[in-house]
């Protein structure tokens, strides 16, 4: 637009920038999630394979998600910017709720809560 009308302002030029400025913060957003995630799995599993079977699948979810959306035409907006990291924690969460080494050895806390004293 800047090429056509090089004074050009206000509205357009807004509507241009704001769209520049979600698709940088939707990047930038899913990168430092991603970069945390990845150091604190790495923290806690100490294996690099164990990172990557949490890591991969992930991955795979986001582009499938992305993909879905060019083709229901679905633009990004606010809302997916902040869903980004959240969705990326949930999945992570549930790596550890599964599969936390010695989880199978514990007793479940609902069935410990539902016994009579």
């Amino acid at each position: 637009m800047q090429n056509v009308e090089p004074n050009a302002t206000e509205g357009p030029i807004s509507i241009l920038e704001a769209r520049r400025t979600i698709i940088t913060a939707f990047l930038e957003a899913g990168a430092w999630a991603l970069l945390s995630i990845a150091v604190l799995l790495w923290i806690t599993l100490r294996r690099l394979g164990d990172v990557l079977l949490t890591l991969i699948p992930l991955l795979v979810a986001g582009v499938v998600t992305l993909e879905i959306c060019v083709l229901i035409d679905m633009p990004l907006n606010f809302a997916n910017i902040i869903a980004l990291p959240l969705l990326l924690g949930v999945g992570v969460a549930s790596r550890f709720t599964t599969s936390w080494p010695g989880a199978r050895d514990r007793p479940d806390c609902c069935s410990r809560c539902s016994r009579a004293p």
